[in-house]
């Protein structure tokens, strides 16, 4: 055999071996993020989440990529509140989280969740590179997007996987709990609003405060269990500046967002 026949049977392989170990659903943890926050991420999954993770070394040839990921995670904060989230992982946890950290505020990539963890491996997903971006969703924890190098920082494919990974999240067949009607009163509010909703069955609830680009700032109610019928849940709004907020309302199969107004 000529040495150009062995060279292109070898990068054949390569690129055989590479697509038939990338997985095409994800791989589970569970660990602490570098906040100290505990994250499990079939759970979160499960709860409607969008996650796109980047692993990243941090370096130079990462800010690019990592930046539009960034951007385009950002742009769903208000179509699509608390729903896609960004996960910056150290590539092989050789970087600690006070350094990674660093990195990634420095650069502007604020509101991401970072991770210094080799509980998070980017080999689960075929090949390592520097940096690789995935996009998972949706109960059977799709892959919507698998890529390394400057392939992970195109815009338009990340976007149409988050775009896919939302709209099959949100066509799951779903039992649905919470009715339709939901009121928060009074809206605009000063220094005190309650929630009144209906549920169709009993549940258990995940109820969060969140800014405008829907970041959780509270916990108003955590696992509650609910019968079915009508509730009233208060929360205090007078420590909040003045503006817009969202009320998320989680039974673990279905959310809504409500949008309240703080007006002091």
């Amino acid at each position: 055999m000529t040495l150009m026949k062995k060279i292109i049977l070898i990068a054949v392989f390569s690129f055989f071996n590479h697509f038939v170990s990338a997985q095409v659903t994800a791989t589970n943890f569970n660990v602490n993020d570098c906040s100290g926050t505990n994250h499990d991420f079939f759970t979160e999954l499960n709860q409607g989440k969008v996650i796109v993770i980047d692993w990243v070394m941090p370096c130079s040839s990462c800010l690019l990529p990592s930046k539009t990921a960034y951007n385009v995670v950002q742009s769903y904060a208000t179509t699509n509140p608390g729903k896609v989230h960004l996960y910056i992982n150290d590539d092989y946890a050789n970087t600690n989280c006070t350094s990674l950290s660093g990195w990634v505020d420095n650069n502007g990539m604020t509101n991401t969740i970072k991770f210094s963890t080799d509980a998070i491996k980017m080999s689960d997903y075929g090949a390592d590179g520097m940096p690789k971006i995935i996009v998972v969703g949706g109960k059977n924890h799709t892959v919507y997007f698998n890529e390394i190098n400057t392939e992970s920082g195109n815009s338009t494919k990340l976007q149409a996987a988050i775009n896919k990974a939302i709209e099959e999240t949100n066509a799951i067949s779903k039992p649905q709990a919470i009715n339709s009607y939901i009121v928060i009163n009074p809206n605009p509010s000063d220094n005190m609003a309650e929630i009144t909703l209906q549920l169709n069955t009993p549940t258990t609830l995940n109820i969060e405060l969140l800014n405008s680009i829907g970041q959780k700032l509270r916990i108003i109610s955590s696992q509650s269990y609910f019968r079915s019928g009508e509730h009233k849940l208060e929360f205090d709004t007078q420590a909040l500046a003045s503006g817009f907020y969202f009320i998320k309302i989680d039974d673990g199969f279905s959310f809504k967002h409500l949008k309240v107004y703080v007006c002091h």
